[in-house]
């Protein structure tokens, strides 16, 4: 799965909101990249499905999205905790946010330069 990912992964927690048709199911975003992210929540999906996806950013900000589920692993346990049971998700189209997604994920990056304000 990796060689098919595009672009840098950056570990995260963030609270997320996701369905079909409204976004109505509860979850968690794990990781997250300029193209997609990592979901994990009380629903699967099979890959191939469209959802719609809201994230809220550690600084506040609100991001809604439709994306396709690429690929998917149910859980094997009936345990809320299987972290490694989830969606990974493509994000084809912004409703909302997206300049705030991509400077989050730009201001994860190790090789992200500060802003200076101008020196007058």
């Amino acid at each position: 799965m990796s060689e098919e990912r595009w672009g840098k992964r950056f570990e995260q927690r963030l609270e997320a909101k996701y369905g079909v048709e409204q976004c109505d199911e509860e979850g968690h975003v794990y990781d997250i990249s300029p193209f997609g992210l990592f979901l994990s929540g009380d629903r699967f999906y099979l890959p191939g499905t469209k959802l719609k996806v809201k994230i809220k950013l550690d600084n506040g900000s609100r991001v809604e999205f439709e994306g396709y589920v690429c690929w998917g692993k149910a859980q094997e346990r009936p345990d809320w905790f299987d972290r490694g049971a989830g969606m990974g998700i493509r994000v084809s189209r912004f409703i909302e946010g997206e300049l705030f997604y991509q400077d989050y994920v730009q201001q994860l990056s190790p090789t992200h330069k500060k802003r200076t304000p101008l020196l007058r």
